[in-house]
């Protein structure tokens, strides 16, 4: 996946205030097991406060955010993103065509994550019902 790496690197240097795009690119490194480059750019964002527009893709941001907090074990920022989330969980998040995540599975990550297991069975269970 190297070359798909390479491709939304071009993209988020093109569109640097498309905060999508830098967490996609966060998430391929995840994927492709960089988990050095996940974590600092993870930091980034965070340290920025998650600064997302609001949009159409503001969700899918909030999701692969969550998706990468949960793998990297980030208790730290998960209750940041959990907060974010919680507005628009039970919810299939979309983004043009494409459908990613559930946002109710992401924040059953994050509360999982924060050792909230009541809260994350909830959210587990809105999802399957999705």
């Amino acid at each position: 996946m190297p070359e798909l790496v390479e491709l939304i690197d071009l993209t988020r240097a093109d569109n640097p205030g498309v905060a999508m795009i830098r967490a996609g690119l966060l998430v391929m490194h995840l994927e492709n097991g960089d988990i050095e480059l996940t974590r600092s750019g993870f930091e980034r964002e965070a340290d920025a406060g998650f600064v997302v527009n609001e949009d159409v893709l503001r969700l899918t941001y909030l999701c692969l955010m969550s998706h990468a907090c949960a793998h990297l074990g980030d208790r730290a920022h998960a209750g940041t993103l959990l907060a974010l989330l919680e507005p628009q969980t039970n919810q299939i998040e979309t983004a043009a065509a494409t459908a990613f995540f559930s946002t109710s599975a992401c924040a059953g990550m994050l509360a999982a994550l924060l050792g909230r297991d009541d809260e994350a069975d909830r959210y587990f269970s809105e999802a399957i019902e999705l």
